[in-house]
């Protein structure tokens, strides 16, 4: 039986245009194979109140935010979505700004890595090595922050 967040995460998968559509669903397949178990999460981009504020993420994982002042909260460590780039993957919690360019850099010279994302055209413009390499660093290691 489906939880409500995969129902929705199916949800969005199909209302994705086609080009976008195959790259991510494949790229949420990846993670699901790797970590078969992890929690998964749904944000549908609005804000309380049903202002949109950035597009819908898929989630996995789960980590504790401390908001600026000092509220935390449960939240995803992995976030993927569908942008008009392409795909970003966000990486939540890093302490090191630079923490994926040092791991991730070197290997994936089609995408942007920012302190916390890596942005992509196509899901084939990161090697899967390290795609599953960055997967499993964000999923395991118990304190990223």
């Amino acid at each position: 039986m489906k939880n409500h967040n995969e129902e929705e995460i199916e949800k969005y998968l199909n209302y994705l245009q086609e080009n976008g559509r195959t790259d991510l669903a494949s790229l949420h397949q990846i993670i699901k194979r790797l970590h078969p178990n992890v929690r998964l999460w749904f944000f549908d981009g609005k804000n309380p109140v049903g202002k949109i504020v950035s597009n819908p993420n898929i989630g996995y994982g789960k980590t504790i935010l401390e908001s600026s002042s000092g509220v935390l909260r449960e939240y995803y460590r992995i976030g993927i979505s569908q942008t008009q780039k392409g795909i970003s993957i966000y990486i939540m919690n890093l302490k090191n700004k630079n923490t994926l360019t040092e791991m991730f850099g070197a290997l994936t010279p089609k995408v942007k890595i920012t302190s916390y994302c890596i942005q992509m055209k196509r899901l084939s413009d990161m090697p899967v090595e390290a795609l599953e390499r960055l997967i499993n660093f964000a999923l395991t290691h118990q304190k990223l922050w």
